[in-house]
């Protein structure tokens, strides 16, 4: 199942922490919304998160609009 999700890559996945902290590095370091962002981010219903999650949504939050309800 794995093999057919990676499509057949070698390359071993990333673990989603590392992903996160990358995603959060590039944005911080972003001068520009980088491509492939949303035009905003909504968030419902969340009674806790995660701090990194709460990070990443600060890192987008300088390139898009956030809202959380």
């Amino acid at each position: 199942l794995c093999d057919d999700i990676r499509d057949g890559d070698a390359t071993p996945p990333r673990h989603r922490a590392r992903w996160l902290s990358e995603a959060i590095a590039a944005l911080d370091a972003a001068d520009v919304p980088p491509a492939g962002l949303p035009p905003r981010v909504t968030v419902f219903g969340v009674a806790s998160l995660p701090p990194l999650f709460v990070e990443l949504l600060r890192a987008l939050a300088r390139h898009v609009p956030v809202r959380l309800y």
